[in-house]
């Protein structure tokens, strides 16, 4: 839905002193730029800012999931040196 209005945008410019020609030109390309659906609706940031925190949170699962096995093979490697010591 194209609520732009490039007719007042147009006139609006050749108001302040930007010649008629260039003054359509650039409220044509305005508005076809808010027809082209590129645009992000207030539901659209919503999803994302949902699927972020969704992201945020399975990150900071796998960063602890990673911390613990990095512990384990830290615990890991220190009963071996042990081992190692009492072996020798």
């Amino acid at each position: 839905m194209n609520t732009f209005d490039a007719l007042g945008y147009s006139e609006a410019l050749t108001g302040i002193g930007v010649s008629e020609k260039q003054a359509k030109l650039q409220a044509k390309a305005l508005s076809e730029a808010f027809d082209s659906n590129d645009l992000a609706t207030k539901s659209d940031i919503v999803r994302l800012e949902f699927k972020i925190t969704e992201l945020k949170a399975d990150v900071k699962a796998q960063i602890s999931e990673m911390e613990l096995r990095i512990i384990k093979w830290q615990i890991g490697g220190i009963g071996l040196v042990i081992a190692a010591i009492k072996f020798l």
